[in-house]
């Protein structure tokens, strides 16, 4: 029986959350999807999923797919980013039917669908499909209707955050 994880909020830590999952899967055998929108392979957790490819099992799988630039979610979005996350939601919901995959993590789809790309009843049909896989959504402002949906809901909240003081993302913290 496959599961609905969200991980939503304003505090640091969401995708962070999903990586630990994906950490505790693939050390116990399983096969992982991972989809980040908006996002770039040169970030850290990216890198270290790379690394542990070598480790998989023979039946193992780990899949890691980006769909648009890290600049849409700090500057306009382009429809070069827009037509990427819709493919991108594509290409989730056929990794969540695909039977190849234990988990599936869709890193900020939560964001997607709050900036109107996706439609929230299209996520929340794919949540409704899925009965097998571990299905993790990450994202600020998940939408009550998701997080109704979800069986489990983690809300990560900010009190304080050096950013807000004007401090840039550092290489191994924040990316």
């Amino acid at each position: 029986m496959g599961f609905t994880h969200v991980y939503t909020g304003d505090g640091k830590g969401k995708t962070t959350a999903a990586m630990g999952l994906i950490l505790r899967a693939i050390g116990s055998g399983m096969s992982v999807y991972l989809g980040q929108f908006f996002k770039d392979s040169n970030q850290g957790e990216v890198l270290a999923l790379e690394k542990l490819r070598v480790t998989l099992d023979k039946d193992q799988m780990l899949t890691i797919k980006q769909f648009g630039t890290v600049k849409g979610l700090n500057k306009k979005i382009e429809g070069g980013d827009i037509l990427a996350a819709i493919k991108g939601f594509e290409d989730i919901r056929k990794a969540l039917k695909s039977g190849l995959y234990d988990m599936v993590v869709a890193d900020e789809i939560n964001v997607i669908v709050n900036l109107g790309i996706l439609d929230e009843i299209d996520v929340l049909n794919v949540i409704d499909e899925n009965k097998e896989v571990e299905f993790i959504l990450t994202g600020r402002c998940a939408t009550p209707a998701i997080i109704d949906k979800a069986n489990l809901v983690s809300e990560i909240k900010k009190v304080k955050h050096y950013h807000d003081e004007g401090l840039v993302p550092r290489i191994g913290i924040e990316k």
